[in-house]
């Protein structure tokens, strides 16, 4: 199996991919707008209500809030974790979740999450048009076997606001019931803001690069980009929500049909918000909303929504992707480091590909000789009939009717193929996988998770490839192109790799390592196969 051969199959099965994509896409609609459609918000001249964005918190709640010297917060714990509510704001302030292995639920790593220190920033702040209440009272704090329930309370000149939150001892779920009780009929229109999850501890940025999500129309995840927010709003989404590398906050059921719209903004730390847009309402009104607030782990999100899975963008090879993380988890359980575990994937695969790498193997020398078979009998009837075009070309097409290839192309192929779309499933579970956050390996490599900050191991994979392509041809029998083809490919795959996690970069190098020992061994003992 040649890597020039795998890289420009990929290359070409990409573009064929993102052709299909363009081309068959649906195009956006012209129609009224449909629940989870995103739609263009116009001027303020021409738009029926602007985008409220920001938060006029009640004044003297505000100063209250500066007097005091800290907030009261409730710790809730539960099986998978904890969450931290605030009296400011009455909200959820923080919240940690435990990863557990899919194979023995023996748990692998706990994640910190934080939403920001102001007082905007904590999730499920409840803003109304103007004086927003701050300072919340705990009305009621119970817990049986099944949940843990939070009552909290407070009122503004316009409105009293009532917040309960009821927190799933066994799952990622908090469901949240909202009353709004106007004052002497005032117009109310609440909105809930619900921030981007960030790590406390990650050192790089990107970790916590936050982005928004929603549920389209054609039943897939929509994660649209910070650049992208700006002027967009979603007409009565049903899964709304943030989420950065690691983390998700999203909207799952609204069983009351709170949210008329849905929009995003950018906090003064970079954060983004979701803001969930209720209606306007002149008497009391409650409504009664799921979210999943948790890691974004396939298992811990499947048990709250299963269309968060699609959040994972596994696609068509998610039961590969998903069979992947199990035989990883259950190798990590064995030799207690996900790096060498990795090694021990990379082997396994390697392994079970053999009879198949070596069928196509002889079946590419097969395609070949009859390659150059065809080209000798080509030359042949070109000096027959050298004088006779008619001939020519009747001798010429019965000599390509007879050179069927037969089995040939397709068998040298099929390890390709097979790679091609592991390779898919493995960069779902090692490109951004939470398994390999702050997992360690060896030397300075604290994080399989990162890219390599010394660059070794995407150079060592370019001089691989080399060594390897000059190993099935000589350099004796190479013409200059093939040559130089092959030195622009172990020059431009490290660059590619710059940015990919450790954990995929040992993956490849390991496999290709074993293509090269493959590679030795069979011109040593295999010379007449």
């Amino acid at each position: 199996m040649k890597i020039q051969e795998l890289l420009l199959f990929f290359v070409l099965a990409l573009s064929a991919t993102w052709i299909v994509q363009y081309f068959l896409g649906k195009p956006a609609s012209e129609q009224a707008p449909k629940a989870g459609q995103s739609v263009k918000v116009m001027s303020t001249q021409e738009a029926q209500k602007p985008l409220a964005r920001e938060i006029d918190f009640f004044d003297a709640h505000v100063q209250q809030a500066k007097n005091e010297s800290k907030p009261n917060v409730q710790t809730v714990d539960y099986n998978s974790g904890s969450a931290v509510f605030s009296s400011y704001a009455g909200a959820l302030a923080s919240f940690t979740s435990t990863i557990f292995s899919p194979r023995n639920q023996q748990p692998l790593n706990t994640f910190d999450f934080t939403f920001g220190d102001g007082f905007e920033d904590k999730c499920f702040v409840v803003a109304l048009d103007m004086q927003t209440p701050l300072v919340f009272d705990l009305v009621s704090n119970q817990k049986d076997e099944h949940a843990t329930t939070l009552v909290y309370r407070s009122t503004s000149p316009y409105a009293l606001v009532e917040k309960k939150f009821v927190v799933n001892n066994k799952i990622h779920k908090i469901d949240v019931t909202l009353t709004i009780d106007p004052h002497a009929g005032a117009d109310v229109q609440p909105r809930i803001f619900v921030p981007t999850p960030l790590l406390k501890d990650a050192t790089d940025a990107a970790v916590n690069d936050a982005q928004g999500l929603t549920y389209t129309d054609r039943n897939t995840v929509e994660q649209i980009a910070k650049q992208a927010l700006k002027d967009k709003a979603w007409v009565a989404p049903t899964l709304f929500g943030v989420e950065s590398r690691y983390g998700i906050c999203a909207l799952v059921t609204d069983s009351n049909a709170f949210v008329r719209r849905g929009y995003f903004s950018t906090t003064t730390n970079g954060n983004v918000s979701a803001i969930l847009e209720g209606p306007a309402v002149k008497q009391k009104t409650s409504w009664n909303m799921s979210f999943y607030c948790g890691p974004r782990e396939r298992d811990a999100m499947v048990a709250v929504d299963a269309r968060l899975e699609k959040t994972l963008h596994s696609g068509w090879t998610s039961w590969i992707t998903w069979l992947l993380v199990y035989v990883l988890t259950w190798l990590y359980n064995l030799v207690g480091n996900f790096g060498w575990a990795i090694i021990l994937l990379a082997v396994l695969i390697r392994l079970l590909l053999l009879p198949l790498t070596i069928k196509g193997d002889r079946a590419m020398k097969a395609s070949q000789k009859k390659s150059q078979d065809l080209e000798r009998r080509l030359r042949a009837v070109n000096e027959k009939y050298q004088d006779d075009k008619v001939a020519l070309a009747q001798a010429k097409a019965e000599v390509y009717r007879q050179a069927s290839p037969g089995f040939d192309f397709f068998y040298s192929m099929l390890p390709n193929i097979i790679m091609i779309v592991l390779f898919l499933a493995l960069q779902r579970v090692l490109g951004v996988s939470i398994y390999l956050y702050k997992a360690p390996f060896i030397l300075f490599y604290k994080d399989l998770s990162m890219a390599d900050p010394y660059a070794i191991l995407p150079v060592l994979m370019g001089v691989s490839i080399l060594v390897n392509s000059l190993l099935i041809t000589p350099l004796s029998k190479k013409n200059i192109r093939q040559l130089m083809f092959s030195i622009f490919i172990a020059l431009l795959v490290p660059g590619l790799m710059m940015r990919f996690s450790v954990g995929t970069i040992l993956f490849l190098v390991t496999f290709n390592l074993l293509q090269f020992a493959q590679t030795l061994v069979t011109k040593k003992f295999f010379k007449a196969a």
